[in-house]
């Protein structure tokens, strides 16, 4: 019996010793790296380079996916997103649907995207490439409204017709 313990005891010591010694085993890795840390984050506002005012923004709402909201540079973009590895599916809600004269709406055709460190591929339902965004730096990001024009108050736009009269 004393002998099962003595096994036991060092079986189990080995084990917690061996739990420190997590990582890859690779020299110069940061074993402190954690896999969550390498996951795509969806989140945030994602810009395009043409149309320059095409974006889509992604809210989180858990593990599963949440809302996103944007605009193909004339018309609004609005729905869900769920998460499935590195990869969203767009289910398309309510979005305004304007002719639009020598825009190229190709982010209307949003069905999926992938995330590959700050770029976004955006693909339509036959798993196309449409085009890529690129995450934006939030300091610099302007919020265009729905219809792609920039956002102003009221008063901005009060103020500014008042410019033009004098």
């Amino acid at each position: 019996m004393k002998r099962q313990i003595t096994v036991a005891a060092v079986l189990a010591a080995s084990a917690l010793a061996l739990t420190g010694c997590g990582g890859s085993g690779t020299p110069g890795e940061d074993s402190t790296t954690s896999a969550a840390a390498e996951e795509p984050t969806f989140d945030g506002r994602w810009e395009a380079d043409d149309p320059e005012d095409a974006f889509l923004d992604f809210t989180v709402v858990d593990d599963d996916g949440g809302t996103v909201a944007g605009g193909d540079g004339c018309n609004g973009i609005g729905g869900d997103f769920f998460i499935d590895g590195d990869t969203a599916r767009v289910e398309r809600g309510p979005s305004t649907l304007k002719g639009c004269p020598g825009v190229d709406t190709w982010l209307s055709g949003v069905n999926t995207v992938t995330v590959d460190g700050d770029t976004m591929t955006v693909q339509d339902e036959n798993g196309e490439e449409l085009g890529t965004l690129t995450r934006a730096d939030e300091a610099e990001a302007t919020h265009p409204g729905s219809t792609g024009s920039p956002s102003v108050t009221i008063d901005e736009a009060t103020e500014d017709a008042d410019d033009s009269d004098s």
